[in-house]
């Protein structure tokens, strides 16, 4: 039987048996090579880490290509060379080379490093595609900008987990304050507590909390349901002799469009009792969806007289089932938040009023609000935006922003 270390030729030809062979006559080379190619891919992990904080993906990617050829070069040169004074004088080349390069980093970073020192606010929003949340954003980061503070938006893109996960992300990341447009204004609590407890004020943007945030920014949205619903009333008092068919285009999973449903109710029974809501509907507060539900809505009431929409989405999507089921001539519609779809309506008719919301307002007065509260001034905590009901009357100075 053969054992392990029968010959020292077998021990040759099949490696090390045990911690006594021989290694072979390129292994320490081997070993340099494995060295210098861990540190280069630590070097390089490490210069991802770091440029992911300043640089976008493609300029992140860029760089590191850039970094990566020297330094693989130089790792080449380094283990494959056979001369130690040619190979010294090359280690110390690359010692060289690295801390030029650190230099060079530190110098070209040291500006950014710096400028996230200044201070940062978080503004989380339900989504990007409603012109109605543009505009707030818009609104925050003009106000941000003049004050010289860094605003990071998130768009939860009507994912109310998603805000939530944000805030406790902005929490680790040590924000200086949060802003938030809640899609659940319950479910958010939470975050809005864990935020507070680790010293961060939170400012809510138009959806009341009515938890731990500091400051509430926006509409009292039941109040100017209230002011729409006095307005359709009268509307049907006039027009319709005191009766009418409405159907609802709402948002049933948003608490604020839920308010202005509920507004809506009490001032429409002040005004015009006899009238009656006869459907509604939801449009999740996404416009394709809305004119689906609308013209569902429509179908299926063919004696409908008014729809009265909760929010921008709703609005649009009643506008395009109006026109796609020819109902122009028989249904009014009244709703919310100003678009290029409502101005087209309210000039031919088919839109009797709208309820404007100045949203950049609400944007600017969070931000500014944040800016206060982190200065250690005192800031009340409803922060109230008036409305104003828009109809073909008033609307010209609104045209130029909705063409």
């Amino acid at each position: 039987m053969t054992d392990c270390g029968a010959t020292s030729n077998t021990r040759h030809q099949i490696g090390a048996c045990d911690s006594r062979t021989e290694k072979p006559a390129d292994y320490r080379k081997l070993r340099r090579i494995k060295a210098m190619r861990w540190l280069a891919g630590l070097a390089e992990e490490m210069a991802h880490i770091l440029l992911s904080l300043f640089l976008n993906a493609e300029d992140k990617l860029t760089f590191v290509f850039f970094l990566r050829q020297p330094v693989n070069r130089f790792t080449d040169l380094i283990c494959h060379s056979g001369n130690r004074t040619r190979r010294m004088a090359m280690l110390r080349l690359s010692k060289r080379f690295t801390l030029t390069l650190g230099a060079v980093l530190a110098l070209a970073l040291s500006p950014m490093i710096q400028a996230q020192t200044g201070t940062r606010l978080a503004l989380v929003q339900v989504n990007q595609q409603a012109l109605y949340f543009t505009q707030i954003t818009q609104g925050a980061q003009a106000a941000a900008k003049a004050a010289g503070a860094e605003l990071v938006v998130f768009n939860a893109n009507d994912n109310p987990s998603a805000q939530n996960d944000a805030i406790e992300a902005y929490i680790q990341d040590k924000v200086d304050a949060i802003l938030v447009c809640a899609i659940d204004v319950n479910g958010i609590k939470p975050a809005v507590s864990a935020a507070a407890q680790a010293g961060i004020p939170v400012v809510a943007i138009d959806a009341v909390i009515d938890g731990d945030n500091a400051v509430q920014v926006g509409v009292d949205n039941r109040e100017a349901a209230r002011q729409i619903g006095q307005y359709t009333g009268e509307y049907i008092n006039r027009e319709l002799a005191g009766k009418a068919s409405i159907g609802v285009v709402g948002a049933l999973g948003s608490y604020v469009q839920n308010l202005r449903l509920d507004g809506f109710r009490e001032g429409l029974a002040k005004t015009a009792s006899q009238a009656k809501i006869v459907n509604t509907v939801d449009g999740n507060n996404v416009q394709d969806t809305a004119q689906a539900a609308a013209e569902n809505l429509l179908t299926a009431n063919p004696e409908l007289q008014i729809i009265y929409a909760t929010g921008e989405p709703a609005l649009i999507g009643s506008v395009a089932a109006s026109v796609s089921q020819g109902a122009g001539e028989r249904v009014r519609i009244f709703g919310w938040d100003l678009s290029s779809q409502a101005v087209q309506g309210l000039d031919d008719g088919s839109v009797a009023v709208v309820v404007q919301q100045n949203t950049q307002a609400m944007g600017k007065t969070a931000v500014e609000s944040a800016l206060s509260l982190l200065a250690g001034k005192t800031v009340a905590r409803e922060q109230s935006i008036p409305v104003t009901l828009v109809t073909k009357a008033n609307l010209a100075p609104y045209r130029a922003e909705f063409k």
